[in-house]
């Protein structure tokens, strides 16, 4: 890859990093809510993944499960997605490519089958199951 490139990358990814990091920030020192929690009092498909995060890093791991056992998986295979592109804009110079190879569309299609789940997850815990919906 030649240096025009690299500086054509860098400036991106740094700029993206760092936004990812204010969100980060933002939502893991609470200064910012789930938007369907606060507009309508129920937890939305995803609520407790930011929760369930912190009492990973804290080692926790049954209150981890109580919140949203399913953030674990789709925040490993987010990573796992964006470390994909990443790679992808190193080697081809842009990430078009990734519903286009077999590694990127299993990574996408694994995406979607965990986005299913969790939909399933937050309905059967309307229902009572799983312990209930999760409090917000």
């Amino acid at each position: 890859m030649s240096n025009q490139n690299v500086r054509l990358f860098v400036r991106p990814a740094l700029t993206a990093a760092a936004a990812m990091g204010a969100y980060g920030v933002i939502i893991l020192t609470g200064v910012l809510k789930c938007p369907m929690a606060g507009l309508f009092h129920v937890p939305c498909p995803s609520c407790g993944s930011t929760r369930t995060m912190k009492a990973l890093l804290s080692l926790q791991w049954n209150e981890a499960m109580r919140f949203n056992p399913l953030a674990p998986l789709v925040v490993a295979l987010v990573l796992t997605i964006a470390l994909r592109s990443l790679w992808l804009v190193l080697h081809h110079g842009h990430a078009g490519r990734l519903d286009e190879e077999p590694t990127g569309r299993r990574l996408l299609f694994l995406l979607m089958t965990l986005v299913a789940a969790q939909i399933a997850l937050w309905i059967l815990r309307f229902f009572g199951l799983f312990g209930g919906p999760c409090p917000v």
